[in-house]
């Protein structure tokens, strides 16, 4: 590295402090900081690597705060996408090691190429020393993912407000002067880098390798939901009394249906999650926004995933897989009869309130089974008192989460307790123990886990004094609603709000541009990042370009919304947005601008 990285730039990874302290070099903690250190450096490496190829002015820009950083988010965001696509956990895992080939000159080298339109980055160099940190060979094109992941790259990088103009020049002396930076976003990317170590170290990874390497024409029916099970995963603590539940049941039934409601927020999502990135069982997730939620999606979808489990013999799934049962429950008999004493087959179905049976309003929700062979079992979850049609013919047993229940509020307490560390400013300031503080989010929580993701952020940064935090998740979202029309942009932000309500899918700013009628992109935007805490983003490649999509993360929230009255206050109701959509729904729903 040149000088000007070398005065406190290349940082040091030492684990004794965190030994010294009780803490196994594994621990989350750790791996957290090993990640956040491999980023820095990479980004430093790149950056350093433009020296002498950019003028004076354009070079002490690199070397300013913004820069590192926005070059580490880009980084960290390529890898989580690459992470989460095509079944590439297992492989991914290398570019996240402390001595992976990221902490390499030679590659950072090529890394700081992507922002040059004088060069192209080597896919060959990346490749090379992957390959060197595999711990067994592969048989994939480690030069084709190389190549993916500089793209990744290149699309993250365009997409920072500080490099926009970069690509848009294709200068890099037209670098922006400043741009905002985010250190929290940082912090939760790292924190979501950190957990894909850990899934690329579970039985979900195992279920991924084998699917990959599956035959194409078979896996092509298998969705990656790594990037699902990352969000729901992280920080994820307690529910043993659901998995137990769940492991008394098969032990008492040799076949069977283990039926789990709640009411919305309280984690039916996370706990399906958390079931199959210990088990690497059979999954599907229903995702209604997304327009994953028919029953021909699942069907294909899960044939594939037994079909490569249990290696059957099949190349491909019949033309006829998706319109009923009957593929699906000879696949099962198939593989039920090759079972041994103590194994068992186990599905994941999350969110059967969220299927679309608009085409078997009078079968089973997905076409699930009625009957199931021995040995096997779904485990299926679905909000409380949502209708879902759902005849079972063989043993089922039905667990209701209450928000109120002591098995709920002592795990309520374990996700509070586990986040105190990082709140330590907060209980400083309000001079309160780490039980006062346990005791007061879990009482203003009334046992809804979403109430907790959303509120114990805005109490790390300050946010919230202790009076101020409110009670239960519909008053967190009144707050919100409160301060969005305080804040003088009601007429800003109604329309953005409502066009992602009214439409249960994915929507691009052009799409919400043409729902919400508002011209003015950076209006959106503005709208969009307000709200931010509240929407999905994604990524998707069209027509050679990236596109991100956005969305309401949760149902509650989207619930919250349809409820309110101010709609009319805009003469901008659900059907007006609906038929102003109609033109472009589809465009929409597939990302299209």
């Amino acid at each position: 590295m040149t000088e000007a990285w070398q005065c406190g730039e290349e940082p040091s990874i030492d684990i004794t402090a965190f030994v010294e302290n009780g803490r196994e070099p594994g621990d989350r903690m750790v791996t957290e900081v090993v990640i956040g250190a491999l980023l820095k450096a990479a980004a430093s490496g790149a950056l350093s690597s433009l020296s002498g190829k950019v003028t004076g002015a354009t070079w002490e820009k690199l070397k300013r705060d913004p820069s590192k950083k926005a070059f580490q988010r880009a980084l960290g965001r390529a890898i989580e996408r690459y992470c989460e696509t095509e079944q590439r956990l297992t492989l991914a895992r290398p570019l996240l090691a402390r001595r992976g080939p990221l902490s390499k000159d030679e590659v950072t080298a090529e890394l700081g190429k992507v922002l040059r339109h004088d060069a192209t980055p080597d896919p060959a160099v990346l490749a090379e020393h992957w390959r060197a940190t595999m711990e067994e060979p592969v048989t994939a094109d480690l030069n084709a993912e190389a190549g993916a992941l500089l793209e990744l790259l290149h699309t993250e990088l365009r997409d920072e407000e500080l490099f926009r103009p970069v690509f848009a020049q294709q200068s890099l002396d037209a670098i922006a002067e400043e741009a905002a930076t985010s250190t929290g976003s940082l912090e939760q990317l790292v924190e979501s880098l950190s957990n894909l170590t850990e899934l690329a170290d579970s039985h979900l990874a195992e279920l991924t390798d084998t699917i990959r390497a599956a035959r194409p024409a078979l896996s092509a029916h298998v969705r990656s939901w790594t990037c699902l099970i990352n969000e729901r995963t992280q920080g994820f603590v307690g529910r043993a009394f659901v998995f137990e539940a769940f492991e008394r049941f098969t032990q008492e039934n040799t076949r069977g249906y283990f039926l789990v409601r709640a009411k919305p927020g309280l984690g039916k999502t996370a706990v399906a999650a958390e079931l199959v990135r210990r088990t690497g069982h059979i999954h599907h997730f229903n995702v209604r926004a997304e327009g994953i939620n028919r029953a021909d999606m699942f069907l294909r979808s899960v044939c594939a995933q037994i079909i490569a489990a249990y290696s059957l013999p099949f190349t491909d799934l019949p033309p006829d897989t998706g319109r009923d049962a009957g593929f699906l429950s000879a696949l099962l008999d198939q593989v039920s009869n090759r079972l041994r004493d103590g194994e068992r087959c186990v599905i994941v179905v999350d969110g059967l309130d969220e299927a679309d049976t608009s085409d078997h309003e009078l079968a089973n929700v997905l076409f699930l089974p009625t009957l199931l062979p021995r040995r096997t079992y779904i485990f299926a979850t679905f909000r409380e008192a949502s209708p879902v049609q759902l005849r079972i013919d063989c043993e089922q047993l039905s667990l209701n989460i209450e928000a109120s229940s002591e098995e709920n509020l002592a795990d309520i307490r374990e996700y509070v307790r586990a986040a105190a560390s990082r709140a330590s400013a907060f209980i400083t300031t309000e001079r309160l123990t780490t039980d006062d503080f346990v005791n007061l989010l879990t009482d203003r929580s009334e046992g809804n886990f979403m109430f907790l993701r959303h509120v114990i952020p805005e109490v790390i940064h300050g946010r919230y004094d202790a009076n101020q935090i409110p009670r239960g998740l519909e008053n967190y979202y009144e707050d919100q609603w409160r301060l969005m029309r305080s804040s003088g942009k009601m007429e800003d932000y109604l329309p953005v709000l409502m066009a992602l309500t009214a439409i249960d899918g994915p929507l691009t700013i052009r799409a919400i541009s043409e729902f919400a009628g508002i011209s003015d992109q950076f209006r959106i935007r503005t709208a969009l990042d307000q709200w931010g805490q509240f929407l999905d983003k994604d990524k998707i490649e069209l027509d050679q370009r990236a596109q991100t999509r956005y969305r309401i993360y949760h149902q509650s929230f989207r619930d919250f919304l349809r409820q309110k009255d101010e709609v009319g206050e805009l003469a901008f109701t659900h059907q007006e947005a609906l038929s102003r959509a109609s033109d472009t729904l589809l465009n929409s729903l597939y990302g299209n601008e």
